[in-house]
């Protein structure tokens, strides 16, 4: 997974790696933050939902939170097929960032971006945030 943040004074991206289970990741120290990219690799949203759990009322820059999905990602028919092809497990990790990112539109207005082409998974994953017309889909 990757997370990208830019500082707004100098409009440069400062790229991240990082891999499941390897490393702990903090934002609250990055005070000048003005948007954050998470580029999965795969369908866990997990540590997208720890990383935004450590912004805090200081990070007053933040305007963007943006998720990409992994390139491949396999056909499916329905909300209850999505469930079922990701796994329980990463069904819950979505539903939890879903709320997450809820909080961040009540509290900041903030608007996830999300590719247009991976709509119909996001609107499974992230029901409340997709359904509430929260999200800004981009190419």
């Amino acid at each position: 997974m990757y997370v990208h943040s830019r500082r707004p004074h100098r409009q440069q991206l400062i790229p991240f790696l990082v891999e499941l289970g390897s490393v702990s990741f903090n934002l609250s120290k990055a005070t000048k933050l003005g948007e954050a990219v998470f580029r999965l690799g795969s369908l866990g949203a997990e540590w997208i939902t720890t990383i935004l759990k450590t912004i805090t009322p200081k990070h007053r820059d933040l305007q963007h939170i943006s998720i990409y999905m992994p390139r491949y990602l396999p056909p499916i028919d329905t909300d209850f097929h999505v469930r079922r092809t990701v796994g329980e497990e990463t069904y819950r990790q979505w539903l939890d960032l879903d709320r997450l990112l809820l909080q961040f539109w009540e509290s900041r207005s903030i608007r996830p971006k999300v590719e247009r082409d991976t709509r119909y998974y996001i609107e499974c994953l992230l029901p409340a945030v997709a359904g509430g017309g929260m999200v800004d889909m981009v190419e």
